[in-house]
């Protein structure tokens, strides 16, 4: 049984890590990360906050990306302090959902580091599986969840710093091909 259990989840593990990995862009992966989570596991809602240039950014399963001046959030705030995943098992009769067969809840919030570096932060919103059974799994998919979403911030980042630079240098220009007209006038 148990065997049968690893298969199936790394199986799923696996299944996640392919839909995520066949996104590409910034913006498209930090959606996907949200929806993949959602349609893989379930829950009532999948928050992803993460970090540009100091910033915070913020995005859920529903497709609301914003830039956010803090967070407000205190499970995901703590994670983000103590880089350690949290774990809140509540009634499911405050999910708001009617399912008789399910009688806890659970929230789990966790870290998306690479290195020393939390690069974002995942709050998976009322789960109907109790997190000990993926606690195994998950943190594999979470970690190729973060290298991605790192990898395209450091390319969004750098493809910035490109366009800023091209940008100065064409409006210096301007500025030289006018003094030169008016120094030719």
């Amino acid at each position: 049984n148990k065997l049968a259990r690893d298969k199936s989840y790394l199986q799923l593990v696996i299944q996640m890590t392919s839909k995520l990995g066949e996104v590409g862009t910034l913006e498209n992966v930090v959606l996907a990360i949200p929806t993949v989570i959602l349609s893989s596991i379930g829950g009532t809602n999948i928050k992803l906050y993460y970090f540009i240039d100091n910033k915070i950014y913020y995005c859920d399963a529903f497709g609301e990306i914003i830039q956010l001046d803090s967070i407000d959030d205190e499970a995901a705030l703590n994670v983000k302090k103590t880089q350690k995943a949290t774990f809140v098992q509540h009634d499911f009769s405050d999910t708001m959902m009617i399912a008789p067969e399910f009688e806890k809840a659970w929230n789990w919030t966790y870290p998306l580091t690479v290195g020393d570096e939390t690069i974002g932060v995942l709050k998976m919103e009322n789960l109907h599986i109790g997190v000990d059974e993926w606690s195994e799994y998950l943190p594999i998919f979470f970690n190729y969840a973060a290298l991605l979403l790192k990898n395209e911030i450091f390319g969004y980042t750098k493809l910035q710093k490109a366009y800023n630079d091209l940008y100065l240098e064409v409006e210096t220009r301007k500025q030289t091909e006018e003094e030169l007209e008016r120094a030719n006038n």
